[in-house]
């Protein structure tokens, strides 16, 4: 009796002195990036830093890394892991959309002429600029980015300056977008080429 109390209790032992060594489980799997450090893959589809995230870590983008068999492992920015077919194609928009200061010019006869024609350039050129942020599309995407842009700048949102020349008035109209801004006029050009 005293020596089954005796056993049990060295089987005990192993076990707390095993599970306190903080060995992962066998059915863990680790990884290295390619930036050196190493992930813990868990059973339960999580993952997380072999020695942990820092408190003052930056968010986590998606990661896709290719296994040896060919297989695609995808790390989702909110710490969950799956398998998938296919790595999403690289897409040309940056992580943070640069502002945009454009101006654009008409001379014409009338005032209310040289504005309408000055706002139409500034536009056009914003749009012109913008362009290269924009997703690949079969479609035309000029409209759609111009309208985008007369949304998001509002009725108001065009700075105004004309001089009175001999041949009319000289206008020039100024858009000024903030990094946000332009940010909000790519995401409405992304739902208006879906639909």
């Amino acid at each position: 009796m005293m020596r089954k109390i005796y056993a049990s209790l060295v089987v005990l032992a192993v076990a707390v002195f095993c599970f306190a060594q903080k060995t992962p489980p066998p059915s863990t799997m680790t990884l290295t990036l390619d930036d050196g450090r190493d992930v813990v893959l868990q059973p339960d589809s999580t993952w997380d830093y072999m020695n942990n995230r820092s408190i003052l870590a930056t968010k986590e983008e998606d990661r896709y890394i290719t296994l040896n068999d060919n297989r695609i492992l995808w790390l989702k920015s909110d710490y969950t892991w799956t398998f998938t077919k296919e790595q999403p194609k690289v897409s040309n928009r940056p992580k943070e959309y640069p502002s945009l200061a454009v101006v654009g010019s008409a001379t014409k006869a009338a005032l209310d002429a040289a504005v309408n024609a000055a706002k139409e350039d500034a536009f056009t050129k914003a749009a012109a600029n913008l362009r290269r942020h924009a997703p690949p599309s079969k479609k035309n995407i000029q409209p759609f980015l111009i309208a985008c842009l007369k949304h998001e700048v509002g009725e108001h949102g065009v700075e105004i300056r004309y001089d009175k020349t001999a041949q009319g008035f000289k206008t020039d109209a100024k858009i000024d977008l903030t990094n946000l801004q332009v940010a909000k006029v790519m995401d409405c050009l992304e739902v208006q080429l879906t639909q």
